[in-house]
């Protein structure tokens, strides 16, 4: 049986932190970074629960971008305004569409409450710094950096 190949990995940057994406396709790349972000704001507490009369909701996104890489930022940087603004942190991705240029995603989120979750890294804004979607053998990979 093969190994499952390991979906991000965090990488050190001097005023920065980034992750370093892997995925076997366009579509589970986009849900990896959008997990690896979530990853370095909160961690789920093991006897988290959600409070009560709070579920999950459901966030329909859609976006459109000049190529990839733009896209992918501002895939990230809609999640963050959510997790921001709403006080969420999202569980779920499903890409429904993307092109070059176009992304319809839903994602799914919980309430962010120190119930829920610890919290681990304050991220400011999603940078365009090293940003990139490249192939590597069979599998895709990127890089992209927040700044903290």
């Amino acid at each position: 049986m093969k190994n499952k190949p390991k979906a991000y990995e965090i990488l050190e940057h001097t005023a920065d932190i980034g992750i370093r994406v892997f995925a076997k396709d366009i579509n589970g790349l986009f849900c990896n970074a959008a997990y690896g972000m979530c990853d370095l704001i909160a961690g789920k507490k093991k006897d988290g629960r959600v409070q009560s009369g709070a579920g999950s909701i459901t966030i329909d996104i859609e976006l459109r971008a000049s190529d990839r890489e733009e896209l992918l930022v501002a895939w990230l940087s809609e999640l963050l305004t959510h997790i921001d603004t709403r006080t969420l942190m999202f569980t779920e991705f499903k890409i429904l569409e993307l092109t070059a240029h176009k992304l319809r995603a839903r994602a799914t989120a919980e309430a962010l409450t120190p119930d829920n979750y610890d919290l681990k890294t304050e991220i400011k804004a999603v940078t365009y710094h090293q940003v990139q979607l490249q192939w590597q053998g069979d599998t895709m990979r990127a890089e992209v950096f927040f700044d903290v």
